[in-house]
């Protein structure tokens, strides 16, 4: 699968949402012939690493724009993984 991460922002104080989940960084990519602006590179409470798609601009409930499958999700994470370290960023492990 041809991805490439076109830019990628880190959160400078990431912290953990209800599930233990953490947001450590924005970012677009191009996957195959998919432009996704928005994306973000999730540590799962698990310590796992996924991506999870954009959110929909919408004034209703929040919802993805698209959904990835959990395999994509995880390539993506794979592909964004070096560029975020490159930038300063550590996913700890635990």
């Amino acid at each position: 699968m041809n991805i490439a991460i076109t830019g990628l922002t880190r959160v400078t104080a990431p912290k953990p949402n209800r599930g233990g989940d953490i947001i450590v960084a924005y970012f677009d990519a191009q996957i195959e012939w998919l432009t996704i602006n928005g994306a973000v590179l999730v540590k799962l409470a698990s310590g796992e690493l996924t991506t999870w798609e954009p959110l929909a601009k919408d004034d209703r409930l929040p919802r993805r724009s698209m959904k990835m499958a959990g395999a994509v999700r995880r390539e993506v994470a794979q592909v964004a993984l070096p560029l975020f370290e490159a930038m300063g960023g550590e996913i700890a492990s635990g």
